[in-house]
């Protein structure tokens, strides 16, 4: 069970992590909120593998102060299996209850907006992760809910 700090978002620190699939791609979209301040942390992955994701997940989790760092909610999906690796707490929802996560997938809806899943292998393969990083924050802090 995750800290109450977590569930009643009183404190920065507590993340939740979430990937975006996109169909006839091998390619996926990492992303990671702060419950608390909304914050959000995004990377292009090549692949949905276990390793990859956790690799990404911790590079953006070092670019935060330490104090920030406390617990991480994730799905039950085969990218997260390696979550001992992160730098901190990892905490698992229930089976099909996305509700237990929704700081991440409402944060997923804006991009889905603006990136549909259905759409050509090299389309995001093809955009440079300096562009998407800016395209993600003007679609997210235009159309946040807080």
């Amino acid at each position: 069970m995750r800290p109450t700090k977590a569930y009643l978002r009183t404190e920065v620190g507590h993340w939740g992590a979430d990937l975006m699939h996109f169909s006839g791609q091998r390619a996926a979209l990492l992303t990671c909120i702060d419950r608390k301040s909304r914050f959000l942390l995004t990377a292009k992955l090549e692949d949905k593998k276990s390793k990859t994701t956790i690799n990404a997940l911790s590079v953006l989790l070092h670019t935060m102060p330490q104090r920030h760092l406390k617990t991480m909610t994730l799905d039950n999906g085969g990218e997260f299996y390696q979550h001992q690796r992160l730098p901190l707490r990892s905490f698992f929802c229930d089976p099909h209850s996305p509700w237990q996560r929704g700081s991440i997938e409402n944060a997923n809806g804006v991009p889905r907006r603006a990136l549909p899943t259905r759409r050509k292998a090299s389309d995001l393969a093809l955009l440079r992760l300096s562009v998407f990083t800016i395209v993600i924050s003007c679609i997210y802090v235009s159309d946040a809910k807080c």
